[in-house]
């Protein structure tokens, strides 16, 4: 009687540690997977962040050569970003920009001296 059971345990047993091994197995996956996409979308922010920045340099370009700043720069097929608005206040230049990348937003406004175009502040903002 004691030899049928214990094929019977051994079998039981074999089927749980299988089933547990799946699991683990599957929660693993999953996790590099969604990985993946939050190393992505970080990468996309970055991208959007430089983009903003080269949108900025353009606009004090601009700026300096008295050209109207305001509008959408194309900086390549898939990068594009707006200069918002440029105002001045106390002879400061103050550029806000909004560049968007896959979905990435960033929105940046930056105050500039109107005479040397040295930056005086740079902070993103959540939304223009």
């Amino acid at each position: 009687m004691k030899n049928e059971h214990s094929g019977f345990i051994a079998l039981l047993s074999v089927v749980i540690i299988s089933t547990i091994l799946l699991v683990v197995t599957t929660i693993l996956s999953f996790s590099s997977f969604f990985t993946r996409f939050t190393v992505l979308e970080s990468e996309y922010k970055a991208r959007s962040k430089t983009t903003s920045e080269a949108c900025l340099n353009i606009a004090l370009l601009r700026i300096a050569k008295k050209i109207t700043p305001e509008g959408t720069i194309h900086l390549s097929d898939v990068d594009t970003c707006t200069i918002q608005s440029v105002t001045t206040i106390n002879n400061q230049k103050i550029i806000r920009i909004q560049s968007i990348f896959e979905d990435s937003y960033t929105n940046i406004e930056v105050a500039a001296d109107s005479d040397t175009f040295s930056i005086i502040s740079w902070k993103e903002l959540e939304a223009i």
